[in-house]
């Protein structure tokens, strides 16, 4: 028993060594003043992540936001995914990744998996399709942030 404890508080260390030193902006700035100008910083995680739009009703808790605004996007991309299918029977995961600015415009977007030429294509031009999104926010303060979205098809 005194091993394993040995063990998770070395590793509990580490990891948090590892992020003091090389994961920036993975820790929230909470010594900083809210006036900080996060210029020209992108996030990969920020305390509120951004979203797609549409699910801003009063009353809604911060995860039924996230929840709905999933929703959305996925029906976003499916209604306006055009890519016509050679195989019945398919099923693959695109990734794809792009920057949410502070004013929600999406920007360097890259298809990190592709399934074919057309569909990635097709994909990049639905994403480029999108409204602004609400942007992702650190101590308050609207961020850029760096988001990855697999998109699973799946064909029948």
């Amino acid at each position: 028993m005194n091993t394993i404890w040995k063990i998770i508080s070395i590793t509990s260390f580490g990891l948090m060594i590892y992020q003091i030193f090389f994961q920036e902006n993975i820790v929230p700035d909470r010594d900083l003043p809210y006036e900080y100008d996060y210029q020209g910083e992108v996030f990969y995680i920020a305390e509120e992540m951004p979203r797609f739009p549409g699910c801003d009703f009063f009353g809604m808790k911060k995860r039924e936001k996230q929840e709905c605004s999933n929703q959305k996007m996925s029906e976003f991309i499916y209604s306006n995914l055009g890519f016509q299918p050679i195989i019945k029977h398919f099923e693959s995961t695109a990734v794809v990744q792009f920057i949410v600015q502070k004013d929600g415009r999406l920007t360097d977007l890259k298809i990190l998996k592709g399934l074919s030429p057309g569909l990635g294509r097709d994909l990049e031009n639905v994403i480029e399709k999108m409204p602004r999104w609400i942007p992702g926010k650190q101590n308050g303060q609207p961020v850029a942030v760096r988001f990855t979205l697999p998109v699973k098809i799946c064909l029948e």
